[in-house]
């Protein structure tokens, strides 16, 4: 697996529909928030999971096009914060999906991974996902 460095610049504005559980949530997640939103063309998309009160928590993302926009959703935000990650890429991501865990797997047991990294997800387009966790 070839790992790359990756900076995110400053922080990132999302706000987000949160799966009910997981993994088995995530697309469903995902489907909802496209169907509120008439879909994700133009649109940052993110998949973000961290460990919350001992257990998973899925969020699927996207950025606010302009302020305020989630309060128009009545959704709530969630911040992917600025620094510095560990990435790969995924092609043909959506005919790969069963493969992001298990490269999220061996990028978590990367010794350069950051202690209770968030784990990130960039839909880039319809072919290529970054798989993202926090550089120490």
């Amino acid at each position: 697996m070839d790992v790359k460095n990756y900076d995110i610049a400053k922080d990132i504005l999302t706000f987000y529909l949160q799966a009910e559980s997981f993994p088995e949530g995530i697309d469903e997640t995902f489907k909802k928030l496209s169907d509120l939103l008439g879909g994700f063309a133009g649109r940052e998309v993110y998949g973000v999971s961290d460990m919350s009160s001992g257990k998973m928590v899925y969020r699927a993302c996207v950025k606010e096009q302009y302020p305020g926009e989630a309060a128009q959703y009545k959704l709530p935000y969630y911040t992917i914060p600025k620094g510095k990650y560990l990435y790969t890429t995924l092609k043909d991501w959506r005919n790969h999906l069963p493969e992001i865990n298990t490269i999220f797997q061996q990028l978590t047991r990367h010794p350069d991974m950051k202690q209770n990294s968030i784990v990130l997800e960039y839909y880039k387009n319809e072919d290529e996902a970054l798989l993202m966790v926090q550089h120490r």
